[in-house]
């Protein structure tokens, strides 16, 4: 019963169910496709079942609360790093993690049998974890995403900051005697507050790597809602959105924009011969060329089912124009590399056609989208796989008919909204 009561079981007792809840939110993530996330689980499981191991001390013999427990936990603490590594993308098997554990369990074993020596046991362990926290610490902020949110990073560090501080502090000082352990269940001050700072880790790395992970599916799933998977272009409504943003800069700074509308020649005919295949091999491969081509500044976006449009940041009629040409160009020269094989079918090429005109001071997005898509109306008569700048239409479409095209409101393009 003393043991039960004993303040230091209650903490270890108290982490289980801390690492049981880090576990449970791992586990939430186990269907992801993200990788690190089985390791994390199984990490959490072992070091469960470590943490009730030493709770139990003085119900268990020293092979099962010292060797059997810290192994386990050493285990939980080598997954946990892998799962780290696996989740940047680095090598996962490592032999020295594990060559570690293994001369943990040796010195466990020698100075828990040969020589007792609690404190040297302590100095041991602290080594082990200090180093493997110290390199999960530097992972994950050696090769973070710039780009994207640094909190779950920064969580990973500061923990892994804490417990490596808390292993140095206490090794130094199991190791010149200023402290002494005779069991792990002992209640001074000094001896409990060390074993709780790195049990506490593991579970706190793990929720960081949680953070993590959360914010790579954020990323993913913005990336499915703004970026067309086939072609790699912006999807349409992040074009438009993206377009209204440009018009506004240019409205309100006097910047050059044009726009190009693209439609790819007789691409039903391409799927009703060859299939569907075919023509998501067309479509795919016209988006790799296209976003080979462009600048960082200019926007790709797939607004149809075969129609892109490309918005030319800083570029009059003419360079637009002559960009254009030089992708056609590219498709053109490219063609012999472009292939389309469906169920035997021969080789499918194909052209497109684009027409370009540049942003005039007032004009809403329907405006402006109205002109060149007059200006690609005239290159399809004009025989298709050709550019035709706006300035060579004699007459534009009206912009009704392509409100109804790219499916806005006329009323609110036409007021800028």
């Amino acid at each position: 019963m003393t043991a039960v009561l004993n303040p230091v079981s209650i903490l270890v007792v108290a982490m289980v169910l801390v690492t049981v809840m880090s576990m449970v939110i791992s586990g939430s993530l186990r269907h992801s496709t993200v990788r690190g996330v089985p390791r994390w689980i199984g990490a959490n499981a072992m070091a469960i079942a470590a943490l009730l191991l030493f709770a139990l001390e003085h119900g268990l013999p020293p092979v099962l609360s010292v060797i059997v427990a810290n192994l386990l936990l050493a285990l939980a603490s080598v997954l946990g790093y892998e799962g780290c590594r696996q989740f940047f993308h680095l090598r996962t098997v490592t032999v020295l993690p594990y060559a570690g554990c293994a001369a943990l369990v040796l010195g466990l074993a020698y100075w828990t049998y040969t020589f007792p020596d609690r404190n040297a046991c302590i100095v041991i362990v602290s080594i082990f974890y200090a180093s493997i926290h110290a390199s999960i610490g530097w992972i994950a902020w050696k090769h973070r995403a710039p780009t994207r949110s640094l909190y779950g990073c920064c969580f990973i560090v500061a923990i892994a900051g804490i417990s490596v501080l808390g292993h140095v502090i206490r090794g130094l000082f199991y190791g010149i005697a200023l402290l002494r352990q005779g069991s792990l269940m002992q209640s001074a001050a000094p001896n409990m507050a060390f074993p709780i700072v790195g049990m506490l880790a593991l579970p706190g790395l793990s929720m960081g790597m949680v953070m993590l992970v959360h914010e790579r599916l954020t990323e993913q799933f913005e990336r499915w809602a703004n970026v067309d998977e086939l072609t790699g272009a912006v999807t349409r409504r992040r074009f438009f959105a993206k377009a209204q943003e440009m018009i506004e800069h240019a409205a309100a700074s006097g910047a050059m924009l044009s726009v190009a509308v693209v439609d790819l020649d007789h691409f039903k005919l391409i799927n009703d011969q060859y299939g569907h295949a075919a023509g998501d091999c067309v479509l795919a491969h016209f988006g790799r060329l296209s976003r080979a081509n462009l600048r960082e500044t200019d926007v790709f976006g797939r607004v149809g089912g075969e129609e892109f449009a490309i918005l030319f940041a800083q570029a009059n009629r003419q360079d637009a124009c002559s960009r254009m040409e030089g992708l056609r160009e590219r498709a053109r020269l490219d063609r012999r590399k472009t292939s389309v094989d469906a169920q035997d079918a021969p080789p499918q090429h194909y052209s497109f056609s684009a027409g370009v005109d540049q942003y005039r001071h007032g004009d809403t997005l329907l405006e402006l989208l109205a002109r060149a898509d007059a200006a690609l109306y005239a290159a399809k008569m004009q025989g298709r796989d050709r550019v035709v700048d706006m300035q060579e239409v004699p007459r534009p479409a009206s912009i009704v008919s392509i409100a109804a095209n790219y499916g806005l409101d006329v009323d609110s393009a036409s007021s800028g909204n």
